[in-house]
């Protein structure tokens, strides 16, 4: 798999750097030209698995087209959706700060390209610009109170609903 440097500058004006919490309003122009800087580009074929469980959690990656099935496969060999990445989105997040290997599989669903950056890039980032960090702990909250929601439904339904 060939990687692609990103030209910073004419990247940047191509795709907005946006994520679940509006990542681009916090930071400033040169931490976005350092992201960029520091990131490849990787493009996957329909049904890709990107990363397993295992895998290292050395990549943060931000969906730049198409779209990725974050999901796990329960011990009876059930297919677990967690969600679906889009454009614009970050997945990998979760390794970021606490460090450790995967513990999901993400896949892409249709012809999709990622940004890729690499963990400890993004450490660095974060250091420059806190806002980043803070950022980053926005989406992680969220996803957390939909894990939560998701759980208390799940718990109050009936089996035949489940």
């Amino acid at each position: 798999m060939a990687l692609t440097p990103v030209d910073s500058a004419s990247f940047a004006e191509r795709h907005p750097f946006v994520s679940e919490a509006d990542v681009k309003a916090a930071l400033p122009e040169q931490d976005l030209a350092f992201l960029y800087g520091k990131g490849f580009r990787r493009k996957y074929r329909k049904h890709t698995i990107i990363h397993s469980p295992g895998d290292p959690g050395v990549l943060v990656h931000y969906v730049l087209f198409g779209r990725v099935k974050i999901y796990n496969i329960s011990a009876s060999g059930k297919e677990i959706i967690y969600r679906f990445c889009h454009p614009r989105s970050f997945f990998g997040l979760a390794e970021l700060f606490g460090g450790g290997a995967r513990e999901v599989y993400a896949e892409a669903m249709e012809e999709t390209e990622v940004l890729c950056v690499n963990r400890t890039d993004f450490e660095d980032l974060s250091m420059r610009d806190p806002k980043i960090a803070i950022a980053v702990i926005r989406i992680l909250g969220t996803r957390v109170r939909q894990a939560h929601r998701a759980i208390k439904d799940f718990s109050v339904s009936d089996v035949r609903s489940r």
